[in-house]
């Protein structure tokens, strides 16, 4: 059917689905506590400094109760309001998803009927492939029922070559595919860094030494990032207890900016 009327910009950040990608103790989590309506899906420690809500996933199966739980909870609109699940961390779910794929599923090889114990040894990359589909599937069913997502993921270094040189660039700490797969799926991929300010004397001593941490909203050349929204800045400083008004506050500037 043609329609004659154009799509709205989402004015909500929070029906972007969003990456938040960095390594260990750059504010990831943090971050994600401080979104109002949160429910954490949590694959590994890390949070024990922070109050959260939330639920300990240890298989597959755990996590897609967790979901039908939320969705309901959605539909009938009893107890506290849930808008947003967090998983944290992306690496570990997909990792308890692969053991589920590996285990409950059949690849043919050669017209046989094989079965494998990790994904890593089904060929042709069917088994990253079909464990990229069930993730993503649960996790875009989820928003269509209502639950935005936000998911927080390890970032890591990988060397490549360019113009000769070896350059190190990073991105989630996930299989290429499963890394293409979850980038390529985002609205918005943020990646928080801690940077280094290093003040030298003239004769070269150290006279200060303070970090910050960033958040970068555009993709560098070493870095991956991303964002639907035009008008944002190329990155914002996290401060530890404002992250997520921050963020909000650049969001809505730029869709005022956009507007005029």
């Amino acid at each position: 059917m043609i329609s004659d009327t154009p799509t709205q910009v989402q004015t909500n950040p929070l029906n972007y689905f969003t990456v938040v990608l960095g390594e260990a103790g750059t504010g990831k989590t943090t971050f994600l506590s401080q979104i109002p309506g949160h429910y954490f899906a949590l694959t590994e420690p890390g949070h024990t400094g922070l109050s959260v809500y939330g639920s300990l996933i240890n298989d597959w199966n755990e996590f897609l109760t967790l979901c039908k739980e939320l969705v309901a909870r959605k539909t009938e609109g009893k107890g506290r309001v849930i808008d947003v699940l967090c998983v944290d961390t992306y690496d570990g779910l997909y990792k308890l998803a692969g053991e589920h794929v590996a285990a409950n599923t059949t690849f043919l090889e050669q017209g046989k009927p094989v079965k494998a114990s990790r994904i890593d040894d089904i060929a042709f990359g069917k088994g990253f492939a079909r464990t990229n589909e069930l993730v993503l599937g649960v996790l875009k069913r989820l928003r269509l029922a209502g639950i935005n997502v936000f998911v927080a993921c390890h970032a890591k270094g990988k060397v490549e070559k360019y113009r000769g040189q070896d350059i190190t660039v990073y991105g989630p700490a996930l299989t290429p595919s499963a890394s293409t797969a979850l980038v390529d799926a985002a609205d918005v991929v943020m990646y928080f860094r801690t940077e280094e300010n290093v003040v030298r004397n003239q004769d070269g001593l150290l006279v200060a030494n303070s970090s910050t941490r960033f958040s970068y909203l555009h993709g560098q050349f070493t870095l991956t990032a991303k964002h639907r929204l035009s008008g944002l800045p190329e990155k914002f400083e996290l401060k530890r207890d404002t992250q997520w008004k921050d963020y909000t506050d650049l969001f809505n500037k730029a869709l005022q900016t956009n507007k005029n």
